[in-house]
């Protein structure tokens, strides 16, 4: 299985420096405590404004744009994330693009030995499903360095590899769902 892919994305970089000066500017819309913030698409469309052009280009319609803040040594759980979006069915992978110390980051994806999943909700209403080290095996891994495809339906978690902090990334949902590129058929 392929967990994950770059894919290119003209501009991002740009639009990246752009949004830290929006964040910078605008720090009440995310929480530090929050692993997840999801970006109101009414009340910050700057945001949206920014890199729904690119995705348009790639050949993607932009449907929401998360702000991934990892603030701790251990980074996050290993889990699955179960992403609705009204009228649309769940999204098998998303695009991460990073934005600040992803170069200090693994993201790691697993299979199951042994399936005891615990279903928790984020605080912000985002269900994942967390499952225990001893009950999973290291599959493949990837330092978001690029936009990256990622498989997000599949057991998968961020380790820090150095205390820098924090560790910003963006993960874009969007429509189709880029799985298809990473089909083993798909070049």
């Amino acid at each position: 299985m392929i967990y994950y892919k770059p894919i290119h994305l003209n501009g991002w970089e740009e639009a990246n420096k752009s949004f830290m000066e929006y964040v910078s500017a605008n720090t009440n819309f995310m929480k530090t405590n929050y692993f997840w913030n999801i970006i109101s698409t009414e009340l910050h469309k700057p945001c949206y404004d920014l890199y729904s052009p690119i995705f348009k280009e790639a050949g993607f319609n932009l449907l929401r744009i998360s702000l991934l803040i990892v603030n701790k040594r251990t980074g996050s759980n290993i889990h699955q994330d179960e992403d609705f979006i009204n009228g649309y069915p769940t999204r098998m992978s998303r695009i991460n693009i990073p934005i600040v110390n992803c170069d200090s980051s693994i993201t790691k994806f697993y299979s199951s030995i042994k399936w005891n999943p615990i279903v928790n909700t984020h605080t912000n209403g985002i269900k994942y499903t967390y499952h225990h080290p001893d009950d999973c095996k290291l599959e493949s891994s990837v330092t978001l360095s690029n936009p990256m495809i990622l498989r997000v339906r599949e057991l998968h978690n961020v380790s820090m590899l150095k205390g820098v902090y924090p560790r910003l990334a963006i993960s874009c949902a969007v429509d189709p769902d880029p799985v298809y590129l990473l089909e083993e058929q798909h070049d």
